[in-house]
C-alpha cells in the first residue's frame, strides 16, 4: 500500500517528536526532489529558506 503525502508528513512529525522530543517537533513538512548544493557538496541554506517561501531556486 502506498502512502499519500499527508500520511508521510504526519508520520515524520510524530517520529521526530517520539525520538527527539516535543522541543524539536515541527508542524509542516514538504517533499522536494532535491536540495541545491555547492561545488563541495554542502547544502545551500539560503536556498532552503527560499524553497520554504515558494521562491524559484536555481
Amino acid at each position: 500500500a502506498t502512502k499519500n503525502e499527508e500520511e508521510i508528513n504526519q508520520e515524520l512529525i510524530s517520529r521526530v517528536r517520539q525520538l527527539i522530543g516535543p522541543i524539536a517537533s515541527f508542524k509542516l513538512a514538504a517533499a522536494v526532489k532535491g536540495l541545491p548544493r555547492t561545488r563541495s557538496g554542502k547544502t545551500i541554506r539560503k536556498s532552503i529558506a527560499d524553497l520554504a517561501r515558494s521562491k524559484i531556486v536555481k
